[in-house]
């Protein structure tokens, strides 16, 4: 049996695979929270995910115009020790480990179980 090695100067300090999707326009945030019922044991956490837009406008003889913007885009999912995330949005679906690191093989087997939840709810938009 092959030992994993653990990294104890982990020379990354956040691994982040990011998949970018467009999903159908009547795609909802709620559609998105319910994907936490199937992955809540290994991510026991979940908190909304925030977009927020700051604009400023100028023009000649008049003063600055500022306008700022939030709004939700989907959930956080947490591991219990916060070292894994699972982020879902309306954007897109990324999978983020801190160190540090048991292996990167745990890390691609979480992100395979990821991937079939995105698979599922993306559709055939990815």
């Amino acid at each position: 049996m092959q030992m994993h090695k653990h990294y104890s100067q982990t020379p990354i300090t956040e691994a982040v695979i990011d998949l970018r999707v467009t999903l159908p326009e009547a795609f909802t945030i709620d559609q998105l929270k319910s994907i936490h019922a199937s992955i809540s044991d290994k991510f026991p956490t979940i908190e909304p995910f925030y977009k927020g837009v700051g604009e400023f406008f100028y023009q000649p003889g008049s003063s600055f115009k500022i306008d700022t913007s939030e709004q939700q885009i989907g959930f956080w999912f947490r591991s219990e020790d916060n070292l894994q995330t699972f982020q879902a949005t309306l954007e897109g679906f990324s999978f983020n480990r801190l160190a540090p690191y048991e292996s990167w093989e745990s890390s691609v087997a979480m992100l395979k179980v990821s991937g079939k939840y995105i698979k599922r709810f993306a559709g055939q938009s990815m």
